[in-house]
């Protein structure tokens, strides 16, 4: 049990898990209604609770599908209070679980959970609460497994959303300060990422040492590489 909480822990989805309904009905685990996110991974973690032995099946065996015109909207609508009620309430069932089973706590969940302040934080633009929260719930944890992760990493997601703001919507103002803020959160922790390409790193490098009037020269250039590019 040990071994699964620190390795499986991650996926809280219900989909893709078979649940013993005597458990459920003896221990009266249900979906929570007061909750717009995070309400299968705590049905999980409550489940887990009450288990001594969880099986793993190695195969594909559900496809699952998003819906067209999906309402992720509404998710990245959480108030701050919203996201420290989840937050408290997995910790609290982490903390229990960690004791029951002697093992690691895994922090790395918390990662998923901060990924809400910070898409609105990209979606709406500075927000002082949010940034205060997102800082909040960061914590001093090692992470450096999940800033280098591809879907996870708030670091990647950062950066190609800057890049999108200098190229796509010409948003100089914009990106530049969504570079302050990665440079004022992460500082150098954004030299220790992995990047997929040269173009990425060079960003972080001069997002690091806070070059932002480079920044805007760099990408001024790429623009006009890409127009012509076109032509």
């Amino acid at each position: 049990m040990g071994d699964f909480i620190a390795r499986h822990l991650w996926n809280g989805y219900v989909w893709g898990k078979f649940y013993k309904t005597s458990i459920l009905r003896e221990h009266r685990i249900m979906f929570r209604t007061d909750l717009v996110v995070y309400e299968d991974l705590l049905f999980n973690l409550d489940y887990i609770l009450q288990c001594n032995s969880i099986k793993l099946v190695p195969s594909c065996l559900y496809l699952y599908m998003d819906p067209p015109g999906k309402m992720i909207q509404e998710k990245y609508a959480l108030l701050p209070d919203e996201i420290r009620k989840i937050y408290a309430l997995v910790d609290d069932r982490l903390e229990r679980l960690a004791h029951k089973f002697h093992c690691w706590r895994p922090a790395f969940i918390f990662d998923f959970i901060e990924h809400y302040p910070l898409e609105r934080i990209l979606r709406q633009g500075s927000d002082d609460e949010l940034y205060h929260l997102y800082v909040e719930v960061k914590g001093n944890v090692d992470r450096s497994v999940f800033y280098n992760d591809r879907i996870a990493s708030p670091i990647l997601r950062f950066i190609s959303c800057i890049k999108k703001e200098y190229i796509v919507r010409r948003h100089r103002v914009r990106g530049r300060l969504l570079a302050k803020a990665l440079s004022s959160l992460y500082g150098r922790e954004l030299l220790r990422v992995k990047y997929s390409s040269f173009s990425k790193k060079f960003q972080a490098i001069l997002i690091t040492y806070r070059l932002f009037g480079l920044l805007d020269v760099y990408f001024a250039i790429r623009s006009l590489v890409n127009r012509f590019r076109k032509v």
